[in-house]
């Protein structure tokens, strides 16, 4: 019999021409865009409106152009030099002063191209944090479905993006542009002092060292894409792993894990070498290439020196020319790899700006206006992926105590993200003091509304960062009052060091009920209209529980309160108590008087809860 790991590795051998990835990683494939797009998105980042940038960015192509004139320039001054050398009795000062002046040249130049990439590094800074801050706030404004994915992975092809967006940058900029005004340059001379055949070898030369190169390098991009893609899933693979180290530890599977790592990591090396092998056989080909183009020049040249119609500087000319463009055409394999690598990686990045956030804030949305906290919900609908609500009519009072009751999977936490607006319903509306929701400005109702999910996370962070986000202008003292009144500043006070403790990733160093606790702590400190709480106790244990209860007609005095719980014994205080059955409000009423209704939805729930409790 086979054991989980062989099942696994038989599945990846029976299926040896497709790579097995994490669902998460299969699904991110993403659609090619022109690169009119790329170029119409990065343009403003080049020219920016910012009147500092902007002149960098001209003083750049300004000191590009000094500095290929020139270097166009210094060949000659080699000619010069070469045929001072060949005179029957040379002028040894002046000989001197053209070698010397050779020199400083070809120094001046790469001070030139120096100062270039370092001040076009500046507009690169600027550009980077423009985009950076421009996906960032893109992302949060996206609505609650699309954050529901794995947010692991949209922050790979993010920071993947902002490298394809830096590598467009700079190899367009300080590669591609400089490559073609020297190849202009050099060919314009070489015609002007040789002659056409030397043009023609040039042109000729550098036509088949392109076509070779962007060739052979569609071939390398496809290498380059499938490793992205193997690299993706052993970061995948190596993060899941990780978050779920209780789990692995709980069905002891340490073996199948480090196997399934070594797996994926083998396809990434196997892949790597793939690269690296395909690599050497470009730079093998371009020399060739590259090395017949300049020997047929040479022989031209020499040909012609014999006849008496150039010297021997004029050789020595010809080769600094071809040798200038050497340096970039070897790089051009990078380049185009870079830049289709760029591409496909902004290709990403495009896939996210498209992204429309379903929940939008009309274009004359309104600050809400409170007028007591009174909330109705008419006829609304909603599905996601099955239907949830089908027609919901309720109104809750202001200033009261409410409950949605109901068994798992009815509603009741997607009813409170639809009165916090984190997704719209398919039909109906929901007004708050009668404005309906979808006429408000989405940060001013936030502000009014506090909510403590039914499973809190906290940024790994200190305890008071994480209860001061609430209300980030909280004073210290008010701070410590919010974890008095949620019942956990005493224990707060026993880790060494208190508020300063930090509490991990997503809370991890701390128990459910202290989460639970920190995130009311935080919800008080918000001092808002509406408070929505989300089995917010259902980590506490009772006598936490009891005391954080008791206190609440004093903390949400005047407040409009709803709780979603399963453990009824915390909501029999409450004014009025709605039962969700069908997508629909079956029932509504206190306590006691919906016990009192023969076979009530509610009664059933109730029984059922104290039979499980006792």
């Amino acid at each position: 019999m086979m054991s989980k790991f062989q099942r696994i590795r038989h599945f990846h051998l029976e299926n040896k021409h497709k790579i097995y990835l994490p669902r998460f990683v299969e699904k991110q494939a993403t659609k090619s865009y022109p690169m009119s797009r790329t170029i119409k998105f990065i343009w403003p980042y080049m020219f920016p409106k910012e009147k500092n940038i902007r002149k960098i960015t001209w003083a750049t192509f300004g000191l590009l152009l000094s500095s290929k004139f020139l270097n166009a320039y210094v060949p000659f001054i080699l000619k010069e030099a070469v045929n001072s050398i060949s005179l029957t009795n040379p002028a040894l000062f002046y000989t001197g002063s053209v070698f010397i002046s050779y020199a400083l040249s070809r120094a001046l130049v790469v001070a030139i191209q120096e100062l270039r990439v370092a001040l076009f590094s500046r507009v690169m800074i600027n550009a980077m944090k423009d985009v950076s801050t421009k996906v960032f706030s893109h992302l949060h404004a996206l609505d609650y479905t699309f954050h529901q994915e794995s947010t692991r992975i949209t922050l790979y092809s993010v920071n993947r993006s902002m490298r394809g967006i830096e590598s467009y940058l700079r190899f367009t900029s300080l590669y591609v542009l400089p490559t073609i005004l020297e190849f202009l340059l050099a060919s314009g001379v070489l015609f002007y002092s040789c002659g056409w055949p030397y043009l023609v070898t040039l042109g000729g030369t550098v036509s088949v060292y392109y076509v070779f190169t962007t060739k052979y390098s569609d071939i390398r991009n496809q290498y380059i894409s499938q490793q992205k893609i193997k690299s993706k899933a052993l970061d995948f693979v190596t993060s899941e792993s990780m978050m779920n180290f209780e789990t692995v530890k709980y069905f002891s599977n340490d073996e199948l894990e480090k196997r399934r790592y070594n797996y994926f990591l083998q396809q990434k090396l196997d892949g790597n070498y793939l690269i690296t092998s395909s690599l050497s056989k470009l730079n093998s080909g371009q020399q060739l290439i590259f090395n017949v183009g300049l020997g047929t020049n040479l022989l031209l040249a020499l040909s012609q020196v014999h006849a008496g119609t150039m010297t021997i500087g004029d050789i020595f000319m010809i080769q600094t020319f071809f040798m200038s463009l050497q340096f970039p055409l070897n790089f051009l394999g990078s380049i185009y790899r870079e830049l289709t690598e760029s591409q496909i990686e902004l290709n990403e990045l495009y896939d996210l700006l498209d992204i429309k956030s379903k929940v939008i804030e009309s274009a004359n949305a309104k600050d809400y206006e409170y007028k007591g906290g009174r909330i109705q919900i008419e006829n609304v609908e909603y599905s996601a992926g099955k239907k949830i609500f089908d027609g919901i009519n309720l109104e809750i009072e202001p200033g009261t105590t409410n409950a949605f009751i109901g068994e798992s999977g009815t509603g009741k936490t997607s009813l409170f993200r639809l009165i916090y607006r984190l997704f719209d319903p398919d039909q109906g509306r929901i007004m708050i003091d009668g404005q309906d929701l979808k006429d408000l400005k989405l940060e001013s109702l936030r502000q009014s509304v506090a909510i403590v999910p039914q499973t809190p996370t906290l940024f790994n962070d200190t305890i008071f960062y994480n209860v001061i986000y609430g209300n980030p202008t909280a004073t210290k003292e008010q701070v410590i009052e919010a974890c008095k009144l949620a019942n956990i500043h005493q224990r707060i006070c026993e880790f060494p060091e208190g508020y300063d403790s930090l509490v991990g990733e997503l809370g991890s160093k701390l128990s459910g009920g202290e989460r639970q606790r920190l995130a009311l702590a935080r919800c008080l400190l918000k001092n808002a209209k509406f408070y929505l709480l989300d089995e917010f106790t259902s980590a506490m244990d009772s006598k936490n529980e009891q005391e954080i209860l008791a206190s609440m007609k004093t903390l949400f005095k005047n407040k409009t309160i709803i709780y979603n719980t399963h453990r009824l014994s915390s909501i029999i205080f409450v004014d009025k108590i709605f039962v969700i059955s069908g997508g629909k409000i079956c029932e509504t009423g206190t306590h006691d008087s919906l016990l009192k209704i023969p076979n009530s939805k509610y009664s059933q729930l109730w029984y059922k809860f104290i039979s499980n409790k006792n």
